[in-house]
C-alpha cells in the first residue's frame, strides 16, 4: 500500500511536511527545488544520490540540497514509512539569516545521528498533530537545521528542552 500525506505548516510558510507508507514502490530519477530533510520512521529506503548507493533507515537522517538528481524505493519487501520537512530556499535563507549564518548546504547525503534523529521524529510529530506554538515551531526549526548542517553532536546543547 502506498499512501501519502502533505500539508503545510500554518506558522512557517515555505516549509512542507510529508508523511509517507511505500510497499513495493520506487521512484525515477529526480530533483526537488527546495531542501529537504527525511527520516525513516520504519523500514528502510535505498536511494542513490551522485553515483553511490545509499540506505536510510531508522537513526539516520537524508539531508538534499535543493537540485540535486536522485532516485529511490523500497530497499526490501517491508516497504518503508517516511516523514519529510521541504524546505523552500527562501524559508531556509531566512532561517539562516536568524542563525546568522550563510545558507545551508549540505555537504552529505546522510546523517548518522541518532540523537538528532529522535528530536526530528518528535518534532515532526508534534508539527502534525499542531502541538507547538508558533514561536515553539520556529526555535524547534532552528535547532534542527543548526544541528543537520552543523552534522555535530551539539545538539542536546542546541535543544534543550526541543524533545
Amino acid at each position: 500500500m502506498n499512501a501519502v500525506r502533505y500539508w503545510k505548516h500554518p506558522s512557517l510558510p515555505g516549509m512542507e511536511l510529508c508523511l509517507a507508507d511505500h510497499a513495493a514502490f520506487s521512484y525515477g530519477r529526480h530533483i526537488h527545488l527546495d531542501y529537504h530533510i527525511g527520516l525513516v520512521e520504519s523500514g528502510a529506503q535505498k536511494f542513490i544520490h551522485k553515483g553511490s548507493s545509499a540506505a536510510l533507515a531508522a537513526g539516520r537522517l537524508s539531508l538534499l540540497n535543493p537540485d540535486i538528481a536522485h532516485d529511490g524505493g523500497c530497499f526490501d519487501e517491508r516497504g518503508f514509512r517516511v516523514r519529510v520537512f521541504s524546505i523552500a530556499p527562501g524559508l531556509m535563507a531566512s532561517l539562516a539569516n536568524e542563525l546568522e549564518q550563510v545558507e545551508p548546504f549540505f555537504t552529505q547525503p546522510l546523517l548518522d545521528h541518532p540523537g538528532l534523529y529522535r528530536h526530528s521524529l518528535a518534532l515532526h510529530r508534534q508539527l502534525e498533530q499542531g502541538l507547538l506554538s508558533p514561536r515553539e515551531t520556529e526555535e524547534r526549526l532552528l535547532g534542527l537545521l543548526f544541528c543537520a548542517v552543523a552534522g555535530s553532536i551539539l545538539w542536546l546543547a542546541v535543544s534543550e528542552g526541543l524533545g
